[in-house]
Parts: C-alpha cells; sequence; structure tokens
C-alpha cells in the first residue's frame, strides 16, 4: 500500500479552491452593506476545509472498496453512500457558517437543502477525484511492488544457477585433489602425503568458508589457487614451479569466488604433467583501463590440435565461462590462446574493475 496521506498536506491541498474562491467572494460582497471580506473568507474555508476531514475516510473506503473491473455492487452502493454522506457534511458546514457569519434571517433546514442542492452536482466530482487519485496511488504501488518482487526472484534465479555452477567445481576440484593424495600414498611418499592431506584439509576449509557468498577477493582467490598448486607440487615435485605476480594495490578487486583455482588445475593437468621436463604455472593481473586483466600462463605441452573440441567439453572452461556470464554478461571475457614467445598455453580473463573496490 502506498503511504497514507498526511494531515498537513490534506489541509494545504484543500486550500487551493478556498483561494481560487475569492475572486467570486469579493464580486459577491459588492452592494449597500456588505459585509467583511474574512467572513466571505471564512464561509468558503467551511465549504472546502470539511474536505480536510472527509479525505482520510474516503481514501480509507477506496482502499477497502475499490472500484475496479468487474464491478461489484457492494463496492458502488458504498461509495454511493458516502459520497451522499460527504454532501449532507459539507452541505451542513456550509449553511451552519452562513448562518454564524453572515446573521441570515433564513432557517438552517432551508440553507442546508440549498446548499445541498447546490454542492451535489460538484460534489460528485470532488468525491470521485479522491477515489480516483487513491485508486492510482493504490495501483503505481502494485507495480512498482510486483517490479521489485520480479528483480528480487530474478537476482534469486541468478544467485541459484550461480551456486549450482559454483556446486559443479567443488567435487571435481576435490576429486582431483584426493587424486593427487592417493598417487603420493601409492608412490611411497608417506610424509609428503601426510602433508598434503593437511593442505588439503585447509583447501576444504577455505571452500567451505566462503561458499555462502559468491564473490570474494582477488588475493583470497589467488591464495586458493596456489595452496591448490602447492598440493599438485607435493605430487610433482620439482616439475612444478609457481609463480604469482598480483600487486597489493589488486588485492581488494571482488571477484567470483573459485575463479582461478579451475583454470590453474588445467594448466597442470593438460599443460605440465604430458610435458617433459620442469614447467611453470605463472598467475598475474594488472588494470587495463577500467578492467582488471587476470593471466595465466604455463610453458609446458601446449595447446592440441583438437583443443577447441576439449575445452568446449570440458567442466573447468565451460563453467568458468557461464559463471562469469552470469555475474558479469558481456562484460568480462575469458580466451584460450598460445603462449606468445614460446610453447605452453595462456588464459586470459578480462573482469570490469570497480576502482571503489580496489584498496589504496
Amino acid at each position: 500500500m502506498p503511504p497514507r496521506w498526511r494531515l498537513r498536506t490534506i489541509l494545504l491541498a484543500w486550500s487551493v479552491p478556498v483561494v481560487l474562491a475569492l475572486p467570486l467572494s469579493v464580486l459577491s460582497l459588492r452592494g449597500d452593506n456588505p459585509p467583511a471580506l474574512w467572513r466571505a473568507v471564512l464561509a468558503a474555508a467551511a465549504t472546502w476545509e470539511i474536505w480536510a476531514l472527509l479525505t482520510l475516510p474516503v481514501a480509507w473506503l477506496a482502499e477497502r472498496f475499490p472500484v475496479e473491473r468487474p464491478l461489484r455492487a457492494r463496492n458502488v452502493l458504498v461509495h454511493l453512500a458516502a459520497y451522499l454522506t460527504t454532501c449532507i457534511v459539507q452541505a451542513a458546514s456550509t449553511a451552519a457558517a452562513s448562518l454564524a457569519l453572515f446573521e441570515s434571517q433564513d432557517r438552517f433546514g432551508d440553507l442546508f437543502a440549498w446548499w445541498l442542492f447546490l454542492l451535489m452536482p460538484a460534489g460528485i466530482i470532488v468525491y470521485s477525484a479522491v477515489v480516483a487519485l487513491r485508486l492510482l496511488q493504490i495501483r503505481r504501488a502494485q507495480v512498482a511492488a510486483r517490479e521489485r518482487e520480479s528483480l528480487e526472484l530474478s537476482a534469486a534465479l541468478a544467485d541459484a544457477k550461480l551456486m549450482s555452477l559454483r556446486a559443479q567445481i567443488q567435487p571435481h576440484f576435490l576429486f582431483n585433489a584426493l587424486n593427487a593424495v592417493v598417487a603420493l600414498i601409492r608412490d611411497g611418499h608417506n610424509q609428503r602425503a601426510a602433508d598434503a592431506v593437511i593442505t588439503l584439509s585447509e583447501l576444504l576449509r577455505d571452500a567451505l568458508h566462503s561458499s555462502t557468498v559468491q564473490e570474494v577477493t582477488l588475493a583470497d582467490d589467488v591464495a586458493f589457487a596456489t595452496r591448490y598448486l602447492e598440493l599438485e607440487r607435493m605430487r610433482l615435485g620439482d616439475t612444478l614451479q609457481i609463480a604469482i605476480d598480483v600487486p597489493p594495490a589488486l588485492a581488494a578487486v571482488r571477484v567470483p569466488g573459485l575463479l582461478l583455482q579451475p583454470l590453474v588445475e588445467n594448466a597442470v593437468r593438460h599443460g605440465i604433467r604430458p610435458h617433459a621436463g620442469q614447467g611453470t604455472v605463472l598467475v598475474r593481473a594488472r588494470i587495463i583501463g577500467d578492467e582488471v586483466e587476470i593471466v595465466i600462463d604455463d610453458d609446458g605441452a601446449g595447446l592440441a590440435p583438437d583443443w577447441e573440441v576439449r575445452s568446449a567439453g570440458g567442466l573447468g572452461l565451460a563453467n568458468t565461462r557461464a559463471r562469469l556470464r552470469q555475474v558479469y554478461g558481456d562484460g568480462a571475457s575469458l580466451r584460450l590462446l598460445p603462449r606468445p614467445g614460446g610453447m605452453g598455453t595462456r588464459v586470459a580473463l578480462r573482469l570490469p574493475l570497480h576502482r571503489e573496490r580496489v584498496a589504496a
């Protein structure tokens, strides 16, 4: 429901017809024994300011018995009775003021009947205007409420879709991390396996801690991805090297949670593992205009001839693209391309940068 009308506003509104009636009052005072101007002003006020007391009940009736299609006989009868009541009250107020202010010799009943007959045609217009104005406010409030509910529903659906996409990543990440621990145990590296379990428990704690939020800081997401790379390095040894180049000024930039982990996982799985010899995964970020660019490079095996088909069917890239599209629409991009200047692969992310979210 729209807010209730304030009495001060109502009094001010009904002062308008009083002011508009002043020229007619001045003209009517011409004669041999004209009454004082203030008496005419008070008489006009008695006619119209009485509506300040009638407006709120009429507005309530408009809310309680709305005049809308299909018309209900009860509602129409209620408003017809209320209209007649307002005319009676207005005529009685005007007749009483006339007797008190102009010392008329007419009887109250005669004055009341005359004013009732005079005010009824205008009364239907005034009454209908008050009802129509309140109904218009109610309709506008209902439209605004429906729009707000629609936006809230759209936001809830978007959050649900994001949660679903994120839920796809978490078990996939967990299974791969457990496979790394199993590989260490099978190879007889018990101490490294124990360290890997500790690292995995920290990863799970961080994942559970951030599961209720859609966005995290870039620093937190880089730390999570780095811890995952450390887990992989326990399995691969010196074959895997890790390099992080994220300026402190970008630490507070907000990004979707678990954004980097599936990308660095792909770099290790498809780049470093198949490659003979040592390999490096580099994560770096920088500001370009009003965007932040995040690049993940590996100097591993490079893109396979059928990499476009394989990446289209892979969970990591497809899921990340879907999440970026859900959060940023067309404002974000993800590109997979050969690493410039040598062997390997590059994943280049572009996200909108909100500068007020960047730490000074």
